[in-house]
């Protein structure tokens, strides 16, 4: 059950505002991130990942592999749930 709305002023890679809003619209919340250009969308899990693969790892302890995969699995129910496909 939906207990309010994220709203994103950008796109979901690229730093920007996001507002929460409660369902019953009492509660509004609005949060800046740094912007500082679009085109540094996901650069620091770029570097991040680089910097893995030249150790030989295969993941990173700020977003393990389950981590990963548990996200990608939620972003897939909301689809389904969306009848998105």
């Amino acid at each position: 059950m939906a207990n309010g709305t994220l709203r994103l002023d950008s796109p979901f890679y690229v730093p920007g505002r996001i507002t929460v809003t409660s369902l019953d619209r009492s509660i509004e919340r609005t949060r800046e991130f740094d912007t500082r250009t679009p085109a540094a969308g996901l650069c620091y899990e770029a570097a991040e990942a680089a910097r893995r693969i030249a150790q030989g790892s295969i993941e990173s302890p700020y977003m393990p592999l389950q981590e990963s995969v548990t996200i990608l699995e939620t972003l897939d129910q909301i689809r389904e749930q969306l009848a998105f496909h």
